[in-house]
């Protein structure tokens, strides 16, 4: 009987202990931070070269209230949601993702005028607003025939700073939805993933922007 009790006390550890980087000298596990990376794509260089004699006011962006938490979520196998303890962003996505977006575009500096965070500012040219609608790490088994992978999903309205009595005056609104497969399941591959997809994402909607520059 002591052998079973044994048995059973080291399987539930993993289950305990998921999304974990254990400390054997403390008896707290270490806790993982992860945050975005920018990365190079296809139309990056392109960008670099390109401006917009405007300013931009980008409002705080906002996100579905279940995945408003640092926690770094999984899903498994579609079936059940992992919100790892140990494992989290620096901040929830929707402030990382806000932060990357204003980074890249300082990179570029395409906004020639500026980018503004605080309103206290008046006279702004554009007026941008994000909503996460989602991000997903899928996870599925070794056996499984599917894919792992991660996607990201946000809306994005763009306005000019021109007010009616309804508000600003819309340029642009639209849904940027994307996808990428991973080698495996770990949270490395999730962090790699998502860092690459939105850094095209955000490229697209920077190109977009431009594009309308002259609304």
């Amino acid at each position: 009987m002591v052998k079973k009790y044994a048995i059973i006390a080291i399987s539930v550890i993993p289950i305990i202990f998921g999304c974990v980087n254990v400390n054997v000298k403390s008896k707290y596990p270490n806790i993982s931070y992860y945050n975005l990376t920018q990365e190079a794509t296809p139309v990056s260089k392109q960008l670099g070269t390109r401006s917009i004699d405007k300013n931009i006011f980008i409002k705080n962006f906002t996100i579905a209230s279940e995945m408003d938490t640092e926690k770094i979520i999984i899903i498994e196998n579609d079936t059940s949601q992992i919100r790892c303890n140990y494992n989290q962003w620096t901040a929830p996505m929707d402030e990382l993702l806000m932060d990357f977006v204003i980074n890249r575009a300082n990179r570029y500096e395409i906004f020639k005028k500026g980018i503004y965070r605080s309103a206290a500012t008046a006279n702004f040219d554009m007026v941008l607003e994000c909503h996460v609608i989602s991000y997903n790490i899928h996870n599925y088994s070794e056996n499984s025939n599917k894919q792992n992978y991660v996607e990201l999903t946000f809306t994005v309205n763009l306005f000019s700073s021109e007010k009616t009595e309804t508000g600003f005056v819309p340029i642009m609104s639209k849904t940027y939805s994307q996808k990428i497969t991973r080698a495996d399941n770990s949270i490395n591959s999730a962090v790699a993933g998502l860092s690459k997809l939105t850094s095209e994402m955000v490229d697209e909607m920077i190109d977009d922007i431009f594009k309308m520059q002259n609304y």
